[in-house]
C-alpha cells in the first residue's frame, strides 16, 4: 500500500504513553537516543513523501551506525530508541501502523540476553518468538523478533523450516512481505555488527536485501572500521551511514566502565618456559587476584560475588580437550570445582546468559561465544591463554571486564583496586591481536574526536637483549706511522693506522679480520721452515724477560678416569638449606609485571612463583644435564641424587622418595647450572693434570714495522689484536708490576699455549697470559680475557658464563676485563651471584692484575 501525505506536525497530536522503564539513561544515552530517533524520524518522512523510491531511501539514508565502547549500555540506547519510535510511528507516517523490528544477535546465547534486557528496561518493547509468532494480524507496534543471522540466512535445518511456509503458520519470507503490505515499516537492527556476519557476510546481505529489505538499519558495534562490517554494507550497497559515536570517558563518568586497564604478564626467560607450567602460573595468579578483589567488596560492605573469565584456545586436531586440561589447572592452583562453569560451541551451557548474575559461579571458562555482548558486570578479571587474538576480538575481550555492576556505582571512582579491570597475558609476545586493537584505537584517537581514550597493551616479558656494539672504524684512514714506541697515545694512533692500513690498503672487508675474533694463524717458526710471507718478518722470542721456557697447560682426564669424575663430581655438589628447601617448593621464583594502560601508564612488578610442570621440566633436564660430553648424563644424574640422599639421611631425614630427589636435582640443573659447573669444576681440579705445554716458539712471524713493546714475549704489540685487546696490552706494557706478557694462542693444534679444561669438557684459552710481581701462583702467572661484545649480549652467553667460573690449577683464577666507552680505558669483569651474569666492576687498576 502506498501511505499518504503527511505533515511534520501530525505528531503534535497524538498523546504519549505513560509507561516508564525502571532505567535512568545517562546523558550521553539520552542524547544518542535522541538522534537515532531523530534520523529514523527523517528516514520515514522521506519514504513517506516519496514511497516508490522506498528501498533507494532506505540504503541511502535510512543506515545508522552506533560506535561506544562495550559496557556502554548499546542495547540499552538501541531498545530506547524503539521505544520513543512505538510511541510516534503512526503519526509519523500518517497512515503507516508502526516498526516491526528484527534484532540480530551475534550468537545464540546472546539471544536470550538480549530478550530478558529489552523485558527489563525497555518495557514498552514485547520480544517474540521469530519460530512461534508468525502471524501479521497479531502484530502490534514494539514488537522485536531477536535472533541471529545463522537461523535465517544459512542453509541449515532450522533455517530451511522458518524459511518455508505451513498450514499453520507463514515463512519468514512471507511474514515479512505481509508485514509490508499491511503498512509495517520493516526495521533491522544488527547488534555487535563486527562479529555478526563475518564467513557468512554474503548470505547475510543476501537475505537482507532479497527478502528483508528494511526501511531502517540500526548497526552497533564496539570496534569501528571493521572488516567485516565493511564488507557486509559494501555487499548490501549500503550508503555512508549516520554516525553516533560515544567517548569512553563518557561512559567511565557515568559510572558504567570502570576507570583503569591493567596488563599483566609474567617475565619468563627461555630456560624458564623451558620447564614451566606457564598456563598454570597465569592461572594462579589471576586467582590470587580475583581473591583479593572478592576480599575487597566485603571489606567495603558490597554483597557481590566477582566473576573471573578464562579464555582458552580452540582445540588441536587430535589434541587434548583444551576445556578439560584448563579446568584441571584451575583445580591444582586450588579453584573449588563447584564454581567452575564452561561455555562454548562444543560444550554450551544451556543457562549461558544467566552466568553472569549466578553468583554461585565464580570462574567461566569460554573460546569465543562469552568474548562479544556477554553482559557480565561481576568480571573484573580475565585470563587469556588464546595463542592470538584478533584485533576487533581483543577489543571485545577487554570489554568483558570494564563493566561496572551496579551494587559498586555507589563507590565507583573510590577504590584503586576496584576501578581497575585486569588482563593476565600468557605469552605476551603472541597477543598481536590486542596490540594491533591498542594501535586502531590510538590512530582514532586523533581522527575521530568522540573516542577518546585507548590502550596500550605493553609486551612484558621481551628478554631479548641487543648484541655487542661493533669495534668503529674510524672515518679515514690516517698515513701508516713508522716511528718507534713513544707514548701511550702515539701507539694508539699507530694501532689504529695498522688496522686501516688492513682494511684500506689491502682492500679488505673489516668483517674479514682476525681483529673480530678469527683465529690466529700459525706463529711457529722452527729452524729449517720457510721464509717469512712478503711483508712479514721473524721477531725472536725475548729470553732476557726471563719468561718460562715452557707454560702450564690443563689436560683432560684420560678415558680410564672419567667414571671417577662423574663420582667426584657428585662428592663435590653442594648441598645447602637453599637445596634442600626445593623439596618443599613446587615452582620458580618469577616476576609479574603490570603496567596502567589507561590512567597513568605506571609499571609495576611483583614478585611470585612460578609452577613447574613435571614433564617439562623432565625433558629441560634431559638437555641441561650434557654439561661434559666425557660424562654420561644419566649417570651422573643418578650419582647427584643419590649424594643427595646421603646428604639428608645425614641430616636425620630417611626415606624421602627418590623422585622427589630427582625432581629438585633436575630443577637445579636447569635453574642454578652454576652450582653443578662448580661441582664439575671442582673434581676436575682435583682430577685434571697441569702439565708442561711444549716450549715457546723461538720466533713469530708477523707483519713487518709492528710498533715495539717493552714487556711482550717477542718484542712488538702482535697485529691480530681488536680494539680491547690493544688497549688492554698498551695498559700492561707500561705497568710498573708487570713484568712479561704474552698474547696467548687459542688454536687446539698448538702445543705452547695455557688452556684449562671447563666443566664442559671443551678448553678455554685465555687471551694473554702476563707475569705479575707478587702474585701468588706458579711463576707469579696472571691469565686475562679480554672481551670485545660489551656487557649485554654475547658476553653473557652460557659458554662464557661458564669460563668465567672457572681458574687454572697452577695460574689460579683468571682476570675478565674489557674496553670501557672511554677509548683508552679498561674496565674490570666478575661473574655477579645474585644477579647471575657477568657485570662491570670499575675500571681496571694495576692492583687488580696481582
Amino acid at each position: 500500500m502506498s501511505p499518504p501525505f503527511v505533515t511534520e506536525s501530525a505528531t503534535d497530536h497524538v498523546p504519549r504513553t505513560t509507561r516508564r522503564s525502571p532505567v535512568v539513561l545517562a546523558p550521553y544515552q539520552v542524547r544518542a537516543v535522541e538522534t537515532l530517533a531523530a534520523e529514523i524520524g527523517k528516514t520515514q518522512r522521506e519514504i513517506a513523501y516519496a514511497p516508490l523510491r522506498r528501498f533507494d531511501i532506505a540504503r541511502e539514508h535510512g543506515v545508522s551506525l552506533l560506535t561506544a565502547p562495550t559496557g556502554s549500555g548499546k542495547t540499552l540506547i538501541l531498545g530506547r530508541t524503539l521505544e520513543a519510535l512505538t510511541l510516534e510511528a503512526a503519526s509519523i507516517a500518517a497512515g503507516f501502523r508502526g516498526t516491526i523490528w528484527f534484532w540480530f544477535a551475534p550468537y545464540a546465547g546472546l539471544v536470550t540476553q538480549t530478550q530478558t534486557a529489552l523485558r527489563k528496561d525497555c518495557t514498552g518493547l514485547k520480544p517474540c518468538d521469530i519460530m512461534a509468532d508468525r502471524e501479521p494480524s497479531a502484530r502490534r507496534p514494539g514488537d522485536v523478533y531477536v535472533t541471529t543471522w545463522a537461523s535465517v540466512a544459512t542453509s541449515n535445518r532450522e533455517a530451511r523450516r522458518l524459511r518455508r511456509s505451513g498450514e499453520r503458520s507463514l515463512s519468514l519470507d512471507d511474514l515479512i512481505a505481509q508485514l509490508r503490505e499491511d503498512g509495517w515499516f520493516i526495521g533491522c537492527i544488527i547488534d555487535e555488527a563486527h562479529v555478526n556476519f563475518g564467513m557468512n557476510a554474503k548470505s547475510a546481505a543476501s537475505f537482507y536485501l532479497e527478502h528483508l529489505r528494511p526501511d531502517i538499519t540500526l548497526l552497533a558495534t564496539a570496534t569501528p572500521k571493521d572488516r567485516e562490517l565493511s564488507t557486509f554494507m559494501k555487499s548490501a550497497g549500503l550508503g555512508p551511514p549516520n554516525r553516533i559515536e560515544i567517548a569512553r570517558d563518557e561512559v567511565v563518568r557515568a559510572g558504567l566502565n570502570k576507570r583503569g586497564l591493567v596488563a599483566a604478564a609474567l617475565l619468563l626467560n627461555e630456560s624458564q618456559r623451558a620447564a614451566i607450567d606457564a598456563d598454570a602460573t597465569l592461572l594462579r595468579a589471576a586467582w590470587v587476584h580475583h581473591l583479593k578483589v572478592k576480599a575487597r567488596l566485603r571489606e567495603r560492605g558490597i554483597t557481590l560475588t566477582p566473576l573471573l573469565l578464562v579464555q582458552i584456545e580452540n582445540q588441536k586436531e587430535k589434541g587434548p580437550d583444551p576445556v578439560r586440561a584448563v579446568a584441571d589447572l584451575l583445580r591444582q592452583v586450588g579453584v573449588p570445582d563447584d564454581v567452575i562453569r564452561t561455555h562454548t560451541s562444543g560444550s554450551p551451557d544451556p543457562a549461558f546468559h544467566s552466568l553472569a548474575y549466578d553468583e554461585d559461579c565464580e570462574v567461566l571458562i569460554f573460546k569465543v561465544a562469552a568474548a562479544t555482548g556477554f553482559d557480565a558486570p561481576r568480571a573484573w578479571t580475565l585470563a587469556s591463554l588464546r595463542p592470538s587474538l584478533s584485533p576487533e576480538f581483543g577489543l571485545q575481550v577487554v570489554g568483558r571486564i570494564m563493566r561496572v555492576h551496579p551494587r559498586v556505582r555507589p563507590i565507583h571512582g573510590q577504590d584503586m583496586l576496584l576501578d581497575r579491570a585486569q588482563v593476565f597475558i600468557g605469552d605476551p609476545r603472541r597477543q598481536g591481536g590486542l596490540e594491533a586493537a591498542a594501535a586502531t584505537l590510538n590512530a582514532l584517537r586523533s581522527g575521530i574526536e568522540t573516542l577518546s581514550d585507548q590502550i596500550s597493551i605493553f609486551a612484558y616479558g621481551d628478554t631479548n637483549v641487543a648484541p655487542g656494539t661493533p669495534p668503529i672504524i674510524p672515518e679515514a684512514a690516517p698515513d701508516r706511522l713508522t716511528a718507534s714506541v713513544t707514548t701511550a697515545e702515539t701507539l694508539t694512533v699507530a694501532l689504529e693506522a695498522e688496522y686501516e692500513r688492513q682494511i684500506v690498503q689491502e682492500n679488505t672487508s673489516p668483517f674479514d679480520l682476525d681483529l673480530f675474533g678469527a683465529p690466529l694463524p700459525e706463529p711457529i717458526r722452527r729452524e729449517g721452515d720457510r721464509e717469512p710471507k712478503p711483508g712479514h718478518r721473524f721477531y725472536d722470542l725475548r729470553r732476557d724477560l726471563g719468561m718460562p721456557l715452557r707454560l702450564k697447560t690443563e689436560r683432560m682426564p684420560e678415558p680410564a678416569e672419567l667414571p671417577h669424575l662423574a663420582r667426584a663430581a657428585a662428592e663435590a655438589f653442594e648441598i645447602d638449606d637453599r637445596v634442600i628447601a626445593l623439596l618443599h617448593e613446587k615452582g620458580v621464583a618469577a616476576e609479574l609485571r603490570l603496567k596502567e594502560l589507561l590512567l597513568s601508564q605506571q609499571e609495576r612488578t611483583e614478585a611470585i612463583t612460578a609452577l613447574l610442570s613435571p614433564a617439562k621440566l623432565a625433558r629441560a633436564a634431559q638437555g641441561a644435564f650434557n654439561f661434559n660430553e666425557n660424562i654420561d648424563p644419566r649417570q651422573f644424574r643418578a650419582r647427584l641424587i643419590e649424594r643427595f640422599a646421603e646428604a639428608m639421611e645425614t641430616r636425620g631425614d630417611f626415606g624421602i622418595d627418590r623422585s622427589r630427589l630427582g625432581r629438585v636435582i633436575d630443577q637445579i640443573a636447569v635453574y642454578d647450572q652454576d652450582r653443578i659447573r662448580r661441582a664439575l669444576r671442582t673434581a676436575q681440579s682435583r682430577q685434571a693434570k697441569s702439565i708442561d705445554a711444549e716450549p715457546l716458539p723461538a720466533q713469530m712471524e708477523d707483519r713487518e714495522g709492528l710498533f715495539e713493546a717493552l714487556k711482550a714475549a717477542y718484542g712488538v704489540f702482535p697485529s691480530r689484536m681488536n680494539r680491547p685487546e690493544q688497549v688492554f696490552a698498551q695498559f700492561i706494557d707500561t705497568a710498573p708490576g708487570v713484568k712479561w706478557w704474552l698474547r696467548n694462542g687459542d688454536h687446539p693444534a698448538w702445543g705452547w699455549p695455557v688452556s684449562i679444561v671447563l666443566a664442559t669438557g671443551r678448553r678455554f684459552f685465555p687471551d694473554f697470559v702476563i707475569a705479575v710481581e707478587g702474585r701468588r701462583a706458579l711463576d707469579t702467572i696472571r691469565l686475562v680475557e679480554v672481551k670485545d661484545d660489551g656487557v649485554e649480549g654475547p658476553l653473557n652467553s652460557q659458554l662464557n658464563q661458564t669460563k668465567v667460573l672457572t681458574g687454572h690449577v697452577d695460574y689460579l683464577d683468571v682476570l675478565w676485563v674489557t674496553k670501557s666507552d672511554s677509548e683508552s680505558r679498561i674496565e674490570r669483569l666478575s661473574y655477579s651471584e645474585d644477579q647471575r651474569r657477568i657485570v662491570a666492576r670499575g675500571h681496571l687498576s694495576e692492583a687488580d692484575l696481582c
